[in-house]
């Protein structure tokens, strides 16, 4: 209910226009332009209410133009500093086609290609706008469509406007600039196949990960340094190769995946990079060398799974302990943000300090992002769960963990990090759904204890209705709060 009392007061604060905007996606193609949004939407409501309607349209052309006025005006900057560093105005050797290679003065020739570029992005602006306003390929699928209050867009995206699920699809829209446009450009049918490639690559990704983490544990296992060494080195490699992972699951979400806005690739890589830690992290000793043939296992016998976990899991608490014992280390490490660190040394060499401080923000999105952290956290939060019966002192250990993110995050969040827009909750969400599924987990780990260790049945069939009651909260999470 505190999370429903907030969430309520960010939508109420949402700013003009995206307060009263919604992303229409589905258009069909004999209604793709300004005018005919307009015209549906006013037939479907009124067109009293309708302020704006602009259509996604086609800019590829465009966008190469404003990259390259882009680039230009950086080689200017970086031309400008150094002659305010130097006190000589720098030159360059311009190569064009069909004359002598031939010095010039770069700060004026990198203006006038600015200039022209100028001229040439006017141009293109002007053929788009003119040819948009027909129906025709300049149009896209999507558009953005404000009222002129917010009632009207609360009863837009209640409304079915068609009998077909996937056209005129009304919904809340991103915020401005975590808008992916790219996206909003590709055909469906390209993204429907796209997104069965991306299927692929994460299950191709699952089944390559798992002779990895053993090959990186049995290597740190074959070095004898100390008992140092011996308890830290396999919980260490683990958790390098997890901080790759969610590069490579970034990778897989930005070419293969059509999401609306950079935050929603978050969303998706957090469920992703969950699972991931769920299965490589927490359930690694049961699923052992082979994780097809754990997969072909549970299939044939899925009631079998309580009793896997209560044969291998108990043996293993003392790396839980170890694993979480290195996790202090990397927020402690996150702390000095080494890497902005280095990319403004770099940039301070050839931008003024405030314009290097600018391009060294925001940190990488795919490891310090909302999604990658959340996961990482929550599968934290489940180790203690999880292990806590079986060695009571793992939930100390992930209480130490969460005081020092409280520290180190509680600065970095409010003080050092750029502010990032977000979606008012959905982080959240996932993450109390995933605590509650971690906890199904520790109800079947408990059961298979029970049910193997017990001197009768008892304790495990109590066991079993609290797994009954852990499912019946799940449903109900899912299903009684309307927080969106």
């Amino acid at each position: 209910e505190q999370f429903l009392a907030h969430r309520f007061k960010w939508l109420k604060k949402l700013p003009h226009p995206r307060s009263r905007t919604v992303m229409v996606e589905g258009i069909p193609r004999n209604s793709c332009s300004e005018q005919k949004v307009r015209e549906f939407f006013a037939a479907a409501l009124s067109s009293d209410v309708i302020e704006e309607v602009h259509v996604v349209k086609q800019t590829k052309t465009l966008e190469k133009l404003v990259d390259a006025r882009r680039g230009l005006f950086d080689l200017k900057q970086q031309a400008e500093f150094k002659l305010e560093k130097d006190g000589v105005r720098p030159e360059h050797l311009y190569v064009e086609v069909g004359k002598v290679p031939h010095k010039v003065d770069s700060i004026n020739h990198y203006t006038e290609q600015v200039a022209k570029l100028e001229t040439d992005i006017t141009e293109e602006y002007h053929r788009i706008t003119k040819e948009s306003t027909e129906v025709g390929e300049m149009n896209c699928s999507n558009a953005f469509v404000t009222f002129t209050d917010r009632k009207h867009v609360e009863m837009a995206k209640e409304l079915d406007f068609s009998p077909d699920e996937d056209e005129w699809v009304v919904t809340e829209p991103p915020d401005v600039t975590m808008v992916r446009w790219g996206e909003l450009r590709t055909d469906q049918d390209i993204q429907t196949a796209s997104e069965l490639v991306g299927y692929a690559a994460v299950f191709g990704l699952y089944a390559a990960f798992m002779p990895i983490c053993v090959g990186v544990t049995n290597l740190a296992n074959s070095i004898n340094l100390g008992p140092l060494w011996a308890s830290l080195a396999p919980t260490l490699g683990l958790t390098m190769f997890l901080s790759f992972l969610p590069t490579v699951l970034l990778l897989i979400i930005d070419n293969f995946y059509a999401l609306r806005c950079s935050s929603r690739a978050q969303e998706k890589l957090l469920v992703w990079y969950y699972w991931f830690q769920v299965i490589f992290v927490l359930l690694v000793t049961a699923i052992g060398n082979n994780f097809i043939s754990f997969c072909q296992a549970l299939a044939e016998n899925p009631l079998a799974f309580p009793d896997i976990l209560a044969a291998e899991l108990p043996k293993a608490t003392h790396f839980y302990m170890n694993f979480l014992v290195v996790q202090w280390s990397t927020h402690v490490v996150n702390m000095v943000r080494y890497v902005n660190l280095a990319k403004f040394i770099g940039f301070s060499a050839l931008y003024p300090e405030e314009e290097a401080k600018k391009k060294s923000e925001p940190e990488d999105q795919d490891y310090y992002g909302f999604g990658s952290r959340s996961a990482r956290w929550t599968i934290n939060l489940l180790i203690g769960v999880v292990f806590g019966t079986l060695n009571p002192m793992i939930p100390i250990l992930a209480l130490i963990n969460f005081g020092i993110c409280r520290i180190v995050y509680g600065y970095l969040i409010i003080a050092a990090e750029t502010r990032k827009p977000d979606l008012g909750g959905n982080f959240w969400v996932k993450n109390l759904n995933h605590v509650l599924q971690g906890s199904i987990i520790y109800c079947l780990l408990m059961t298979g204890v029970l049910l193997d260790r017990a001197p009768n049945f008892i304790p495990g069939a109590v066991s079993v209705t609290c797994l009954i009651y852990l499912f019946r909260s799940y449903w109900y999470f899912e299903r009684h709060y309307r927080w969106q």
